[in-house]
């Protein structure tokens, strides 16, 4: 439980990676809090900046989005290096997405994040013990997810009736949509990947059936 935080404004602000275009999409908003989803609906206006990999957030991207949002230069500038504070932390975790919603504008003048939501690059937990800790925290994973990463297979819990098991990732998405295409829900997404030994089969096919 927090203390409430006397502000003027909710923004939103938001760091992901879209894989089509290589590149990290940094969206920024004066609609933050619940309003943000209507937002989205309706066109209001919402700031995006491409972010190319190898050169990272620019100084100069960055004082867009802010001026963008705040019309004082020197809260425009404190908002700027926040907003480059928050995508060295994305870059630095190995993050796919870093939404803040909201970020509030403080009536000080300052600026400060709320609430947040991460997903972290699974890919990276070898060197982000930061992701390994949530990963083998027990109260935030299912059984099956601990134990498919334990065995190495990817799985994706679904709320259908219809369990997959595939070797394959693309194999397994046809077969979802095969699945919802003639009318059924798929239970799970789970795919072993080419030349899966017997054991791992066998903890896939556990997880199904318990």
């Amino acid at each position: 439980i927090e203390g409430f935080v006397p502000h003027s404004e909710e923004l939103y602000f938001s760091l992901t990676v879209v894989r089509p275009k290589r590149k990290i999409i940094a969206l920024i908003s004066k609609h933050g809090g619940v309003d943000i989803e209507e937002a989205s609906k309706t066109g209001s206006v919402i700031i995006k900046e491409e972010i190319d990999p190898l050169l990272g957030l620019m100084g100069y991207q960055a004082s867009n989005l802010a001026n963008n949002i705040v019309n004082d230069k020197n809260k425009s500038n404190n908002l700027a290096v926040l907003l480059l504070d928050f995508y060295n932390f994305f870059i630095k975790k190995d993050l796919q997405l870093l939404e803040i919603n909201p970020l509030v504008e403080e009536t000080n003048g300052g600026f400060k994040a709320l609430d947040a939501k991460i997903i972290a690059d699974g890919n990276s937990t070898f060197r982000q013990s930061f992701h390994k800790n949530l990963f083998e925290n027990n109260s935030l994973i299912t059984q099956g997810e601990k134990i498919s990463k334990e065995k190495g297979f990817a799985y994706v819990p679904l709320d259908g009736d219809i369990a997959v098991i595939g070797n394959g990732a693309g194999l397994v998405m046809a077969t979802l949509d095969l699945i919802s295409y003639h009318g059924g829900k798929p239970a799970c997404f789970i795919d072993v990947g080419g030349g899966a030994s017997p054991e791992t089969l066998s903890a896939a096919i556990n997880i199904v059936i318990n």
